[in-house]
């Protein structure tokens, strides 16, 4: 696994000699990722997003706008709670139990342009699609990295854009 600061060259996890996040915190982290917005690159999770996207896809492409507020929620295939249950492995740094996983928000969405504040607990997001600019706080986003979004920040989705996502959230702190 990668922790991959915007524009920054990556940095093994495992290569670090910091016992707490804290300690890893203050030694490396950009502004970016200070920002409690951490994109991390994993092979791994991007080939199964792909073929969860592929799951989606048709569903993802006919879901309308909503009459009030920027996002459409629908139902994971198998594939998207690999993906999931994948990078909620990789933030705990261990493999996740079902009883840890039943606590948890999981869910697909399409987002459409407009605002939409996430980050009220810690949160997972993993991209399967971008259409446009989207953004999490001030970080742009692609479908190359997920996201462990740490603090109350606003997710945007530019005119004319569209984001396809997987999101698990009310992730216990660390």
């Amino acid at each position: 696994m990668l922790i991959d600061p915007i524009h920054a060259p990556n940095i093994q996890r495992t290569d670090l000699n910091c016992k707490t996040f804290e300690q890893f915190r203050f030694q490396f982290l950009t502004p970016a990722m200070a920002d409690g917005i951490f994109a991390i690159k994993s092979d791994r999770i991007k080939n199964h997003a792909a073929k969860a996207w592929a799951e989606v896809k048709p569903l993802a492409d006919v879901l309308p706008r909503p009459r009030h507020g920027p996002l459409t929620p629908f139902f994971g295939t198998p594939e998207c709670d690999t993906v999931l249950k994948m990078a909620l492995d990789e933030y705990l740094q261990k493999p996740s139990t079902p009883e840890f996983r039943s606590h948890l928000r999981v869910s697909g969405h399409v987002a459409f342009p407009g605002v939409v504040a996430t980050g009220q607990t810690t949160t997972i997001l993993v991209p399967l699609q971008i259409i446009g600019e989207v953004k999490i706080g001030s970080v742009r986003i692609d479908i190359d990295h997920y996201y462990n979004v740490l603090t109350l920040c606003d997710v945007e989705v530019s005119e004319g854009g569209k984001m396809v996502a997987l999101v698990v959230s009310s992730i216990p702190a660390q």
